[in-house]
C-alpha cells in the first residue's frame, strides 16, 4: 500500500510543481499554458486514485498492530520549503537520474506524466529494499506529503506555505495549519507562538488553539470542493493565476472535470466568488 500511494503522490506533485524544476522553458505551448486539456484530465485521474488510496492507507493504519515501528514525527518537513521536502523524497527513492533525463525531453510535462502516472517506473516493491530506519523516513515523508496535499485541498496552499506565513506573523495561517494536520503543533515555528502565548497567559490565543485542534474553528472549507481547489492550483501553478480567465478555469474545472456545479448563472457567479476568495487567501 505504501508503494501505491508513493507513485500517486509523486505524479501529482511532479505535475503541480514541474516549473520549479526549470523545464518549462523548453515546453511547447498548449491550451492551458504548458498543460494540455488531456494532461489536466490525467492529473485529475491520478488525484482521484490518490483519494481512494489515502483512505485505504488510513484504514490499514487503524487496523495495524505494527504501526508504531514505522511511524516517526514528520513535522520537520513542514518547516522546510515544500520543494526541498519533495526533492529530498525523490532523492531517497533514487529517481534523480531519471528526473534529469525527463527534464531534457522535448515535452517534459508529458514525460513526467508517462513516467509517474502511466507506470514506466514501479515503486510498488521499492520499500522492501530499505532497512527499518529508511522505511521510517519514507513513511514520514509520505505522511507529510499527504498533509501537503490535504492543505492544498482545504486552503489552496501547502502546509509548508502556511508555516512560512506563520513565521511572517500570520496567526490565521497558524490555526489553518493545525486544522489540516494537528501534528504541526510540534513544529518549532508553531511551538514558539504557543510558548509566547503561555508566557503571556494569552487565553484568547489558547482558546483559538483549542478550537483549531478540535476542528471547531476555523471552519473546514466544504469537502465537496476539495478536488476543485487542488486542481485549480495544479492548473494555475504552471503559469500563474493571472494567465487564466475565469471562463477558462470554469471550462476545464466545472465543464470538463465536473468539479463544480455549472447548471445556472448563479453557479457561474459562485464559481467566480470562489476564485476571488482563493486569490485573497493566497495573496494573488
Amino acid at each position: 500500500m505504501l508503494g501505491d500511494i508513493q507513485v500517486t503522490i509523486i505524479a501529482i506533485y511532479n505535475v503541480l510543481f514541474v516549473n520549479y524544476c526549470f523545464v518549462l522553458w523548453w515546453c511547447m505551448e498548449k491550451e492551458f499554458g504548458h498543460l494540455s486539456r488531456e494532461e489536466v484530465k490525467r492529473v485529475y485521474s491520478s488525484l482521484h486514485e490518490y483519494n481512494l488510496e489515502a483512505e485505504d492507507l488510513h484504514q490499514a493504519a487503524r487496523e495495524s498492530d505494527k504501526l508504531g515501528s514505522v511511524v516517526i514525527p514528520w513535522v520537520e518537513y513542514y518547516e522546510m520549503p515544500f520543494l526541498r521536502h519533495l526533492a529530498l523524497y525523490l532523492l531517497v527513492l533514487g529517481v534523480d537520474e531519471e528526473l534529469k533525463e525527463i527534464s531534457l525531453a522535448d515535452d517534459p510535462i508529458a514525460a513526467f506524466l508517462n513516467f509517474f502516472i502511466d507506470g514506466e517506473y514501479d515503486f510498488s516493491d521499492e520499500p522492501e529494499d530499505f532497512d527499518d530506519d529508511e522505511k521510517q523516513v519514507i513513511t514520514a515523508m509520505v505522511m507529510a506529503l499527504m498533509g501537503q496535499i490535504e492543505s492544498f485541498k482545504q486552503f489552496s496552499q501547502s502546509l509548508s506555505g502556511l508555516i512560512d506565513r506563520v513565521r511572517q506573523g500570520d496567526e490565521d495561517a497558524l490555526f489553518r495549519a493545525i486544522t489540516v494536520d494537528r501534528t504541526v503543533v510540534a513544529c518549532p515555528t508553531i511551538v514558539r507562538h504557543i510558548s509566547l502565548a503561555q508566557a503571556r497567559n494569552d487565553e484568547a490565543f489558547m482558546d483559538k488553539l483549542a478550537k483549531a485542534i478540535t476542528r471547531t474553528k476555523p471552519v473546514r472549507p466544504k469537502p465537496q470542493f476539495d478536488d476543485m481547489r487542488f486542481m485549480l492550483e495544479a492548473v494555475v501553478e504552471v503559469e500563474g493565476i493571472e494567465a487564466f480567465t475565469t471562463v477558462q478555469l470554469e471550462d476545464i474545472l466545472a465543464n470538463d472535470l465536473e468539479l463544480y456545479p455549472n447548471d445556472s448563472d448563479y453557479s457561474s457567479r459562485a464559481f467566480r466568488k470562489m476564485i476571488q476568495k482563493r486569490n485573497k487567501m493566497v495573496g494573488t
